[in-house]
Parts: C-alpha cells; structure tokens; sequence
C-alpha cells in the first residue's frame, strides 16, 4: 500500500539544531534528496544541481539549487521520487505563494515527492503550506505563532506544543517536538 506523501514543515530560530536534524532524516530515508536554497551559503558540501537538463533530474544522494526566480520553479516540476527541501524558503516565497508551488505541494504524491518547508519561525513559513501539512518539527521560535491562527489545523494544541518548546529551550536549546497533524 502506497503511504501518503509527507509535507513537513520544520521550523526553529539559527542554531537551534534544525539543518543537523534534516541531515540525519535525509541521510536515514534513503531517498535522494534536492535542497533548495536561497544563496550558496549553505550546504557547501554538497555538488549545485542547475536543473536545467533532463539528466539533472537523474542524480542519487543529495545535491543542493540555488533559488533562481526566473526558473526555479518551472524547473522542479520535473522533480520525482525523492524529497524537496525548501531551506529558509521565506527568503524567496511570499505570502502570495506562486500557483506553481501549490500544485507541486497538491501533486506531491503522484511525483513521489516529501516536502520540507523549512523556516526560523511560523510566519516564515508561506501560509499554503500549512494547508497541506502533515507533520512538524518544532525548535525554539520568536516570531508569533497568531500569524498563522487561521492556517494552522488544531491551532490550540500547536501554540501549547510551541510553548512547551520554547520553555523547554531555556534548559537545552536543541529540544524540539515532531508533531504529526
């Protein structure tokens, strides 16, 4: 039986332990995986994928694309049966997210895709996203989780879990909650 496609969204403020996670749920899942990221900062280590090719579509283990407006988004599309990181994906979506990332997070399944949304706080994280969550990783955050009271499913028990977190994170800052919507 074919399981349902994930859409994670992990959200926590810098340092809090939230790439070091990703790495080990990416590096556990046996998946290839594409991570999207807004500048050549981060995950170095990893070789820069254009998508511009059919054969870009065709690696094994992770590669990370760099966010480029003009063609990003035609181009994942194309992406299929792996996972799709969104690194700190506030730095290029908006609140107005783009038709084409709401029919990648609705075809998500039959592409065999699991999504991470990944944000140093709940608005930082576009609102369709949380339309089709279904789970969270919760680190420490600042930012106020109201902004997102009327999208977030079961917002009361997420604003007590966010609570407990960022109580939690005064004893030990890399604690964090899974929650599965």
């Amino acid at each position: 039986m074919e399981r349902p496609a994930k859409l994670v969204i992990l959200l926590g403020t810098n340092g809090t332990g939230k790439t070091t996670m990703l790495r080990k749920i990416l590096a556990e899942s046996g998946q290839r995986a594409l991570i999207v990221t807004p500048d050549d900062i981060e995950w170095t280590d990893l070789p820069v994928n254009e998508l511009t090719t059919k054969k870009d579509f065709e690696f094994a283990g992770m590669c990370r694309h760099i966010y480029n407006p003009e063609k990003t988004l035609d181009a994942i599309k194309f992406y299929k049966k792996g996972i799709l990181v969104f690194d700190d994906c506030r730095s290029y979506f908006q609140n107005n997210t783009d038709p084409r990332v709401r029919d990648l997070l609705i075809r998500r399944r039959q592409r065999s895709v699991d999504v991470f949304a990944v944000g140093h706080g709940f608005t930082q994280v576009p609102p369709v996203f949380f339309t089709f969550a279904s789970d969270y990783i919760l680190f420490k955050t600042c930012d106020n989780i109201k902004m997102r009271k009327n999208c977030i499913v079961n917002y009361e028990f997420m604003a007590r879990c966010q609570q407990y977190v960022n109580e939690q994170s005064k004893l030990d800052l890399h604690v964090y909650r899974h929650i599965k919507v």
